[in-house]
């Protein structure tokens, strides 16, 4: 009698988990595109689903590069049960896929200074505005540095008068 041998290992960590079909009958219907294009920008974070769904919403808007309103409507999508399974399948698929990509281009050097996170901040669509009102550890999240770099660049541009009371930016 010929030896039974139990699947590869290999082979069941690298099988990707089901995706519903649209039009099949009894089977949920596909994620939006929205959806989808969220959950491929997590891919690339450790705890991606986490992200998404539990981390707080101005860290998980700039994580991934979405404005709030889209995170909090990927958030009420993925509260079904089966849209859920589905983004952990395009995750998957999403994390396989980056495995295969060429590498990203590196990050550029982050501010050091006040005044050279102030000038990142002129040069950034709304980012003397994230620098001014947004709390110093999602701010810091944007330009990548330490929240008390961010409160050291307000200091300098409330001293040039480019910050208004209530910190609005001053034109």
């Amino acid at each position: 009698m010929p030896e039974r041998r139990p699947p590869s290992m290999d082979r069941a960590r690298t099988a990707l988990p089901p995706v519903a079909v649209a039009g099949l009958e009894g089977a949920p219907p596909p994620l939006p595109a929205d959806v989808l294009d969220l959950v491929r920008r997590a891919a690339a974070l450790p705890n991606a689903l986490e992200v998404i769904e539990r981390a707080p919403l101005e860290c998980a808007s700039v994580l991934l590069r979405a404005r709030p309103a889209d995170v909090e409507r990927v958030r009420a999508a993925l509260g079904a049960p089966h849209a859920r399974a589905a983004a952990a399948a395009a995750l998957a698929r999403a994390v396989v896929e980056g495995a295969r990509a060429p590498a990203p281009e590196p990050l550029r050097r982050a501010p050091r200074t006040p005044d050279a996170l102030v000038r990142e901040a002129e040069r950034t669509p709304a980012g003397l505005r994230i620098l001014a009102t947004a709390s110093p550890e999602c701010a810091a999240i944007a330009f990548s540095v330490h929240p008390t770099l961010v409160l050291e660049a307000r200091a300098l541009l409330a001293a040039r008068g480019g910050v208004r009371d209530g910190g609005e930016v001053a034109p």
